[in-house]
């Protein structure tokens, strides 16, 4: 089972840099110098770009602004993530006491639990927008990969104090 703790670890081995961040923020703001250009163009000449059939165009400039502040969230929540690691939850040395199906278990738990939180960051959008209520399920999943992950952590005694 030594071998699961180690694979597990090094799964989660994905290291965000500061750089990466700042890239992205860097990236976010062109892109909304972007959207702002675009709004000036529409603006220009005889107006063509104001006929509905440019929405689609102006919905994916939108899109891709939407997607770096997305991603923005994702990769800072990763940055967090790797900073937390399993030692901080589990006595790893309890754990190795345990069968291997309630360790895998356990490391199958911890796997949800990251994932789920990897996709929680600040909601975005108008209350009562699709939008908004995506990211709202998103927390309710972290909230309930988590308790199920504690759960199994307290019932087989390896919670860290």
């Amino acid at each position: 089972m030594k071998d699961i703790l180690n694979t597990y670890r090094d799964m989660n081995l994905q290291e965000v840099q500061q750089k990466e961040v700042d890239s992205l923020k860097k990236l976010s703001k062109d892109m909304q110098s972007v959207l702002k250009g675009y709004q000036s163009i529409v603006k220009m000449g005889d107006n063509e770009l104001k006929d509905k059939k440019y929405n689609k165009d102006y919905e994916a400039v939108l899109k891709a602004r939407d997607v770096i502040f997305s991603l923005i969230g994702k990769v800072n929540t990763q940055k967090l993530l790797n900073k937390e690691s399993l030692d901080e939850m589990v006595n790893i040395n309890k754990l190795r006491e345990l069968p291997d199906n309630v360790q895998k278990q356990i490391m199958d738990a911890k796997k949800e639990y990251d994932t789920a939180w990897s996709g929680v960051f600040v909601p975005m959008g108008d209350e009562g927008t699709s939008q908004r209520k995506f990211y709202e399920k998103q927390g309710q999943k972290f909230k309930d990969a988590s308790k199920k992950y504690k759960a199994l952590l307290t019932k087989h005694k390896v919670m860290a104090k």
